[in-house]
């Protein structure tokens, strides 16, 4: 895909003119919370280490023999702190934009939220699918095209505690999209 194919499909719709179709919630407090400690925990550990070898500063950790970069250890640490940190704000929506005719998947991040449209004019039914991971899993959201190709659109995990979202979710996209929705049940094969 082209850089002009990819910035034409960076969509800013306004308020209006969406349609949420689904919101997937935020992860439950009981695993954000701890998530967040551990985040901090590691950014307090790199921080520290590298304040206590370059200014001679004890912040807590007592004297560390630590060989090796504490810039590149700093580094490592906070990129593997910041998923955990990640945990506490995402979240994902899905809406339909009337006025291109596809779908609009924004996604939380850190200081705001980020969308991308998918275009569905070229599409000839839509497959929901339950993949596994470990207790919990994902959906994915994917379409066929006219010409038999597959084409990924968005994966999400949904966490709210509506029992009938599924069935809702569905008709709510073949009502707005026009398109046929099939869903996948666990363990069924759905790519052609």
């Amino acid at each position: 895909m082209n850089v002009e194919s990819k910035r034409s499909q960076q969509h800013t719709a306004s308020p209006e003119s969406k349609i949420l179709l689904l919101d997937s919630g935020r992860f439950p407090l009981w695993f954000r919370l701890p998530a967040v400690a551990i985040g901090l925990l590691l950014y307090w550990v790199g921080t520290a280490v590298t304040i206590n070898h370059y200014f001679g500063i004890q912040m807590g950790l007592g004297k560390s023999t630590i060989n090796g970069s504490p810039l590149l250890g700093l580094i490592i640490i906070y990129g593997i702190g910041l998923p955990f940190l990640f945990v506490w704000f995402a979240q994902k929506r899905i809406c339909f934009d009337p006025a291109s005719k596809g779908l609009f998947v924004e996604t939380r991040g850190f200081v705001r939220w980020h969308g991308t449209l998918k275009p569905l004019t070229d599409g000839c039914e839509l497959h929901m699918h339950y993949i596994s991971v470990f207790a919990n899993g994902n959906w994915e959201l994917s379409m066929i095209q006219y010409d038999g190709e597959f084409k990924f659109l968005t994966s999400f995990v949904y966490f709210k505690r509506d029992k009938n979202w599924l069935q809702s979710f569905r008709d709510a996209l073949e009502e707005k999209t026009g398109l046929p929705v099939i869903v996948h049940e666990i363990g069924s094969s759905w790519r052609r």
